[in-house]
């Protein structure tokens, strides 16, 4: 990692290769799509139940090397509507 990463980074992201990957892709580019982060996660085999935590660890990282995580209104999931039957 660069020297404005030389401090000592959680076990959660230093232990995680294709994260770590990432991160550097990341400080080359200025940015990182959120389906990126997912297919390192699932290379990485971070427990989905992890992830949550190892996000929050990332998104801390990638502030402070200023990476902008990009996320696509279209991975957002579908909600449906309840309709309500207006009274008369």
């Amino acid at each position: 990692m660069s020297a404005s990463t030389s401090r000592t980074l959680p076990p959660e992201i230093a232990e995680s290769e294709s994260v770590m990957a990432l991160i550097e892709r990341g400080k080359a580019d200025g940015q990182i799509a959120g389906d990126d982060v997912r297919r390192a996660f699932e290379a990485d085999q971070i427990p989905p139940t992890q992830w949550k935590n190892v996000l929050r660890s990332l998104n801390q990282i990638l502030e402070e090397e200023g990476v902008t995580l990009m996320v696509s209104a279209a991975e957002s999931p579908k909600r449906a509507r309840k309709s309500v039957a207006a009274k008369s």
